[in-house]
Parts: C-alpha cells; sequence; structure tokens
C-alpha cells in the first residue's frame, strides 16, 4: 500500500473530494437517518500519498459530544489503506475534542463496510427497517439493489465508544447523572441530547429485552420515553386509556421517570401502573427511590423491576 498521511481537506482538494463524492454517491448530497447533508459543507479529512494525490476522503458533523462520520470513501478500487486511515484519524480528532463516541451509518446490503466497521472495534447498536427507502424519497438516485444483488432497505448504526461505558446500564446511569439537577430527574433535558437518550433507551432495553412485547408509561415524559423504548424493542407502545382486553395476552412494561419525586402518600403503589387491570410484568424505574411499600407490593405481583440510577449513586 502507499504511504498515506491524513490531514484536513483544503480548497486546493475541493475537486478532487467532489469526484470522490461524485462516483461514490453520485454527487455531494447523502442522506441518512433522515437528514440530508451536504458534503461541501462538512469538515472533510483527506488520505494523501507522497505525491499529494487525494486517495480517500471523509466528511464528518460534531453534535453535542458526539462525532458522526457522515462519509468515508475512497478512489478507485480500493486497496489503498484510505478508509482505515480516515477512520482512524477521525477517531482521534474525537478524542482530541474530548467526545464520548464515534458513530456512523451503512446500510443492510454493505457487507465489505460491516466487516471493515466492526475490525476496526465498531459496534451495531441499532437497525432501522425501512430507512433507505425513507431516505429514497429524498433522494430518488438511491438504488433500490446495492452490494452482491442485496435489496437496499435499511440502515444499520454502528458506534465506538471512547468513553469505556461499553456496558449499556452503566452509559445509562452515566447519560442520567449528566442530566440531574438539584436531585431532580430533568427529563426533557435529557431527551434534549440524542447521544444521552440514547445511552438510556438502550439501558431500559436491555434490562427487559425477551420480558415483554408491548410498553407503557406515567406522565408526559414518561409516555415520550414509553414510546422511544417501544421503538428500541421493536415492540407496541400502549397509550393510556387504551382498553386492558387489547393488551391482555402482552407482556407489559411501564417506564416511569419521575417515582424518585412521588411519596407513598400521594396514591396507592399503583399510581406506578399506568393500567393497574393490564398485565404488567416490569417497571423500569430511572431512579431507583421508590416510595416505601411500592417495590414490596411489586414483588407480590411478581413484577420486575428495573433501575438506571440507584439512590447510591445519585448521592456520589
Amino acid at each position: 500500500m502507499p504511504e498515506l498521511t491524513v490531514r484536513r481537506a483544503t480548497d486546493e482538494d475541493r475537486a478532487a473530494v467532489d469526484a470522490i463524492h461524485d462516483v461514490t454517491w453520485g454527487g455531494p448530497v447523502v442522506v441518512g437517518h433522515g437528514v440530508a447533508y451536504d458534503l461541501r459543507t462538512l469538515p472533510t479529512l483527506v488520505a494523501v500519498d507522497a505525491a499529494g494525490n487525494v486517495l480517500g476522503a471523509l466528511a464528518y458533523h460534531v453534535g453535542g459530544d458526539v462525532l458522526e462520520v457522515v462519509s468515508v470513501a475512497a478512489a478507485g478500487a480500493g486497496g489503498s489503506g484510505a478508509g482505515g486511515a480516515l477512520l482512524s484519524a477521525a477517531v482521534e480528532e474525537a478524542r482530541s475534542q474530548g467526545l464520548r463516541r464515534v458513530w456512523l451509518i451503512t446500510t443492510n446490503d454493505n457487507l465489505p463496510a460491516l466487516r471493515f466497521y466492526q475490525r476496526r472495534g465498531m459496534r451495531i447498536t441499532a437497525v432501522s427497517p425501512g430507512a433507505v427507502d425513507e431516505a429514497r424519497r429524498r433522494k430518488p438516485s438511491i438504488p433500490f439493489t446495492g452490494h452482491e444483488g442485496i435489496a437496499l432497505h435499511d440502515e444499520l448504526t454502528l458506534e465506538l465508544r471512547l468513553d469505556g461505558l461499553d456496558e449499556p446500564a452503566a452509559a445509562g446511569r452515566a447519560a442520567l447523572r449528566r442530566h440531574m439537577y438539584g436531585g431532580v430527574l430533568d427529563v426533557w433535558s435529557l431527551l434534549g441530547d440524542p447521544a444521552d437518550t440514547s445511552d438510556v433507551l438502550r439501558a431500559v432495553a436491555s434490562s427487559v429485552r425477551g420480558l415483554v412485547d408491548a410498553v407503557t408509561g406515567v406522565g408526559e415524559a414518561g409516555l415520550v420515553l414509553a414510546a422511544l423504548v417501544a421503538r428500541e424493542l421493536s415492540v407496541p407502545f400502549v397509550a393510556p386509556g387504551t382498553p386492558v382486553e387489547a393488551v391482555a395476552d402482552r407482556r407489559l412494561l411501564n417506564v416511569d421517570p419521575g417515582v424518585g419525586q412521588r411519596s407513598a402518600t400521594e396514591g396507592s403503589p399503583t399510581t406506578l401502573i399506568a393500567n393497574p387491570d393490564a398485565p404488567l410484568v416490569a417497571v423500569a424505574v430511572l431512579v431507583d427511590q421508590l416510595p416505601a411499600g411500592v417495590r414490596e407490593y411489586l414483588a407480590q405481583q411478581q413484577v420486575y423491576v428495573t433501575c438506571v440510577l440507584s439512590g447510591d449513586e445519585l448521592s456520589e
């Protein structure tokens, strides 16, 4: 492989970078996870050989403390090592900015990319069925068939964590801790941070995956979180007021982000349960400060209780 140098793109690289994007994406606009990006407007790294030829380009976007790799593309048929060098440089850029993770989207057909990213430590964290079909409505030039004749329909999210929090519960606890103010869970602040919201959703979902097949919630914030958890689990969301008969054969998870602020005097332990007649099997408590008697009551009902942040951790 040729000797490579990775550096920031300059105005002099524009024509070469645009040519790579034209070949790879059919132009400068790419659509991923519902967002259209103009690659010409994004920070870009280029891999160049000893003669100064641009062999690859990586465009990225930083939001909060997360770096998204929007595009990584190499000139020619590949094999130059440009892709690996560019990804490594993007990771180092994220580290230098103190970011928590690097993530990207690829498509269900792109088996070479899945192998490439996973060999470099990235993990699949989400699958979005039909996301490419939706993107095609915004960019009709997206083909219907990809690598090896595979029908092109879905997006896969991969990420590399830089904070060492690979275990979902630990990442969820850390995310919640960042959004606690004066001992009160600021759920709306949490929901305003996509990266932290993702960590919390993953923590809740991983603790009940396989145990439940429908999700509901308590309060406005609880219902928002419940809908997102349901999407993470790929199970139905149950709105308040749904007839018991409609969920009688479903194992129900109830998401409650405010239990730590309610006392036992504010109602019976069933205030945790949006519909006490429904077949509740799990309660997701985001702050483990259950009012007296609630945990015991739920244990008697054989309800599984999961919590993301314990009272002891909150006081640290």
